[in-house]
């Protein structure tokens, strides 16, 4: 088993052609919050069965997460990845935009802590997320280098909106919505536009790089179910 953080290679957020820019965990396991649509529409399952050594690393990055019992000892584990991140980046000239949890999701508000810090303590990285884990997200509220999207469906929808007019305009992180359905929301003061690669206008290989509608936090996003 390694005892450092997997990061993941994702063909949709990467910036450069091998680029490790994203971070997962095992699905549903970490994710406590989980609605039946999430789970009956985990893109990660297909992944995990094609490719088993996929699977193990999520499962060694939450054994290791897990191991570590303090909100520092977790900071830490993240902190050495993220640093692994940059200095391999900068290295192949590639901007550092760092996508968590591409699987997986907040599990504890340990974890959540731990997330913060590790942020914090790396500025010069732009961080984006998207969580289910309302009840877990209020340390990540305050940091300046984050795009955080509150992931929302037909089932947690209202919820997530609670959550979002609540903290609106009171962090320090860029706080949106990303919705996740067969058709968009109809909302009358929420707009939301279409993942490009989800419609086809973009190819997904390195979509992330061109659209930059999640990682410059420019509008509430929508994910179609395909």
């Amino acid at each position: 088993m390694k005892t450092q953080l997997y990061l993941s290679l994702d063909r949709k957020t990467k910036f450069g052609k091998y680029q490790r820019n994203s971070f997962g965990l095992p699905p549903v396991k970490t994710c406590p919050y989980a609605t039946f649509l999430c789970k009956r529409h985990c893109y990660v399952h297909k992944v995990n069965k094609l490719y088993k050594r996929t699977s193990l690393t999520l499962w060694n990055n939450f054994y290791l997460l897990k191991r570590a019992k303090s909100v520092k000892q977790k900071a830490n584990l993240l902190l050495e990845m993220l640093r692994e991140f940059k200095e391999k980046s900068l290295k192949h000239k590639e901007p550092l935009y760092f996508r968590w949890h591409w699987s997986g999701d907040i599990f504890s508000q340990t974890y959540a802590k731990a997330i913060a810090i590790a942020i914090k303590e790396t500025p010069e990285i732009k961080h984006w997320l998207y969580s289910r884990s309302f009840r877990f997200l209020l340390p990540l509220l305050d940091c300046k280098n984050l795009i955080l999207y509150i992931s929302i469906d037909k089932n947690n929808f209202q919820e997530g909106l609670r959550f979002f007019k609540r903290f609106k305009g009171k962090t320090k992180c860029k706080l949106l919505l990303a919705y996740m359905g067969y058709e968009k929301p109809i909302s009358k003061d929420i707009r939301f536009i279409e993942c490009p690669a989800d419609s086809k206008k973009i190819k997904t290989e390195f979509a992330c790089s061109k659209c930059r509608i999640c990682t410059e936090g420019k509008r509430n996003v929508f994910f179609k179910i395909k």
